[in-house]
């Protein structure tokens, strides 16, 4: 979790118009009970208001000063609350000299002089934001040795120099963030040598020069959202070999390149949402060891393979609100940690087969506010999936304009496939040719015949045995179609596993051919006759079909000698099919099957009688 400055104190008493001091022990407000009378209280608020009224400018410069305030005291300890008193001046502040937590928020100083802090060896934190502070100089600190936290954030500071912290040794968080400050230059946080934590947001930053984080080797993290910065240029993390989060969000970067994060390999955390990216490439997050990247709200329009080379350790992948299309296959094979995945509200019409293998880890995966009609999931590997909690958008989070869902060789968890098949709940058509679970087969498949919408359901002959009296049920409904086809090999839906099926295939040619059957045929490149081998007859059909190299082109197919998927018959092809090194080998496994029929039942309610009948 990212650390948060604390925003209450014991016995601090919020109020907007009066705040009694509070040094330990309880408050003014506090004293009375939860109990006390409303004319204690009254009384107590106009003794407090009258009090206020009674500071005087003792010094006459005309300034409200410290010391002036109701209630100051030299011999105040522990925590000192001066909030909202109207204070304009610090002098006084080098006589709290056992104060250790000094909270100056919400007055009207404009400046700091060499002094005012003067003594304050016990101070461990200072508060001066939402003032009126333009600048900050050499020696405004001096005295302030041990102070870890300083808080400079909501003032008009527009700079900052080399040498304006001095006097800040121990420093370890600083906030600087909403003022105006335009730039970070070389040497500007010399002297910090202790800090983990610096906050920059909100500022005007638009450059950062080489060197402008020298000296802060020890630094965590670093903000610097809502700028304008417009790009990262290679070596300005110089040194910040311990930085773990970077907030570039909300600026107006609009490319990232190889090498702008060289320096930072030991960074868990990098935001770059609400900016101007519109596309990543191979070698962009080069050296990191990502555990989270947010990439929400750019212009972002695909994921192609190597965009994410490298980040094999993510755990978050933030992706929401951009213009993505298309995903490739593979490109996120390899971040096999990912627990959360959002797609959530960008432009993905339809899922490529094999776009979610090897995501076991995955839990949270939004695809809401996309224009998805058909879901296709062939090929994906979930066993941690969560139900979609629409409060949170965690859990598997579907839009509700999908018609259509494919499960087909998907390999899931019970609770995963649950998970997916609640979101789906507006389907006509569904396939789960080939489905496995990785955790046992589960007792029925209700949670999918129960959709009331569900027309047309496809099936493998495995499944169908598996579940053969909830898939005739569901046949015998008037206007529901039930299709049982032999496995995965029938790529077509022809209800045969033939040439014709390995024609259509290109991409996953090698899976489909080398896998066994019945979601492969089993065997190698050049069995053009598909008996299980590939063998000198498979030479003899292939040349005499008269098509080698014959000038013309994609008229060649799978039994033709057309093995590569080119649609041509080629030297290429016979290179690609000795290589494959079974020539004369034997059968891989046993032959392919004679042509199994589609099965089409359309079986009617009085021929079959279940309990359970879905009325359309």
């Amino acid at each position: 979790m990212l650390k948060r400055y604390p925003t209450q104190r014991i016995g601090l008493v919020a109020s907007p118009s009066c705040l009694p001091i509070s040094v330990r022990g309880p408050s003014v407000y506090a004293q009375t009970g939860e109990g006390g009378s409303i004319i204690k209280r009254a009384v107590l608020l106009l003794i407090c208001i009258t009090t206020q009224a009674m500071a005087a400018d003792t010094d006459g410069d005309g300034l409200l000063d410290l010391i002036d305030v109701p209630g100051f005291d030299v011999s105040l300890s522990g925590d000192a609350s001066f909030l909202r008193q109207n204070i304009e001046d610090l002098d006084g502040a080098n006589l709290l000299a056992n104060v250790r937590f000094l909270n100056l928020t919400g007055n009207q100083i404009t400046s700091m002089e060499r002094g005012d802090f003067d003594g304050l060896s016990n101070l461990r934190e200072l508060w001066l934001h939402d003032n009126q502070i333009t600048s900050v100089e050499n020696g405004d600190f001096d005295g302030l040795n041990n102070v870890s936290i300083l808080r400079l954030s909501e003032n008009r500071i527009t700079s900052i120099e080399s040498g304006d912290f001095d006097g800040l040794p121990r420093l370890t968080i600083f906030g600087l963030s909403d003022n105006q400050v335009t730039s970070i230059e070389s040497g500007d946080f010399e002297g910090l040598d202790n800090l983990e934590v610096i906050r920059l947001n909100s500022n005007q930053i638009t450059n950062i020069e080489q060197g402008g984080f020298d000296g802060i080797g020890k630094l965590r993290e670093l903000w610097l959202a809502d700028n304008r910065i417009t790009s990262i240029e290679s070596g300005v993390f110089g040194g910040l070999d311990n930085l773990e989060l970077l907030r570039l969000s909300s600026n107006q970067i609009a490319s990232i390149e190889r090498g702008d994060f060289d320096e930072v390999g030991n960074l868990r955390q990098l935001w770059l949402d609400d900016n101007q990216i519109t596309s990543i490439d191979s070698g962009d997050f080069e050296g990191l060891n990502l555990m989270g990247l947010v990439l929400r709200d750019n212009q972002i329009t695909s994921i192609e393979n190597g965009d994410f080379e490298g980040l094999n350790n993510l755990i978050a992948l933030l992706l929401s609100g951009n213009q993505i299309t298309d995903i490739d296959p593979g490109s996120i094979d390899h971040l096999t940690d990912l627990t959360e995945l959002n797609l959530q509200g960008n432009q993905i019409t339809n899922l490529e087969s094999g776009v979610f293998r090897g995501q076991i880890r995955l839990r949270h995966l939004s695809l809401r506010d996309n224009p998805i009609t058909e879901l296709n999931l062939t090929r994906a590997e979930f066993e941690n999936l969560q139900g979609c909690s629409s409060s949170f958008l965690e859990g598997f989070c579907l839009p509700g304009t999908v018609e259509s869902l494919t499960l087909d060789d998907a390999k899931l968890s019970q609770g995963s496939f649950d998970a997916i098949v609640s979101e789906a709940t507006s389907i006509v058509d569904v396939s789960l040719v080939g489905l496995t679970f990785s955790d046992g087969e589960p007792d029925d498949l209700s949670l999918v015949f129960d959709i009331d919408s569900l027309i047309n359901v496809t099936v493998d002959q495995a499944l169908f045995d598996q579940y053969s009296d909830e898939v005739i049920a569901f046949a015998a409904i008037d206007g529901n179609t039930l299709m049982v086809v032999p496995g995965l090999c029938d790529v077509n839906r022809d209800g045969v596993c033939d040439a014709a099926d390995i024609d259509t295939v290109i991409e996953e040619r090698e899976t489909l051919i080398h896998r066994s059957m019945p979601h492969g045929f089993g065997t190698y490149f050049g069995d053009a006759n598909l008996d299980g081998e590939f063998n000198s007859a498979d030479l003899v059909q292939v040349f005499q079909a008269g098509e080698y190299e014959d000038g013309m082109e994609n008229n060649s197919g799978w039994a033709d000698g057309d093995w590569d998927g080119d649609g041509d018959f080629t030297s290429g092809d016979l290179v690609l099919a000795f290589q494959d090194g079974a020539y004369e080998q034997g059968p891989r496994v046993a032959a392919v099957p004679e042509p199994t029929a589609v099965w089409i039942l359309l079986v009617g309610v009085a021929v079959l009688v279940r309990s359970r009948v879905v009325m359309r």
